[in-house]
């Protein structure tokens, strides 16, 4: 009887993960926000910005990825930019001036002047 139980409750919770990956887009609730990461030399984050991809196409995620170049090469850059508009690169010293026109623009898109919206590379 207890197996039945379990089977039943994995079974509910595959169809719920089916449905989520299906119709994620369309629940409630989804704010989009923005998600600073601090790209150095030592810490990479090109996993990081895998699993991010990977958890925004399934619906989990909404948000802009802010990646601070504390040490990024030309290549990186390039790369990254071109991942898609959902991804913004900023310096160090333009990462307050950025928060803040998230906060009080209340866009939660980075939709303000001075975005290349093509590749998503802010020009602050």
């Amino acid at each position: 009887m207890a197996g039945w139980i379990i089977m039943g409750t994995l079974a509910a919770f595959g169809v719920f993960c089916a449905l989520w990956t299906l119709f994620g887009a369309l629940l409630p609730g989804r704010g989009a926000g923005v998600t600073v990461f601090p790209w150095t030399p030592e810490v990479r984050g090109h996993g990081f910005v895998l699993r991010r991809r990977i958890a925004r196409e399934l619906g989990l995620f909404a948000d802009t990825l802010l990646i601070v170049d504390m040490g990024m090469t030309e290549e990186e850059k390039a790369r990254l930019a071109g991942a898609g508009c959902w991804i913004e690169i900023c310096r160090p010293e333009a990462l307050s001036s950025r928060l803040e026109l998230e906060i009080y623009n209340g866009t939660g898109n980075g939709n303000y002047p001075g975005r290349d919206q093509r590749r998503g590379v802010s020009e602050l």
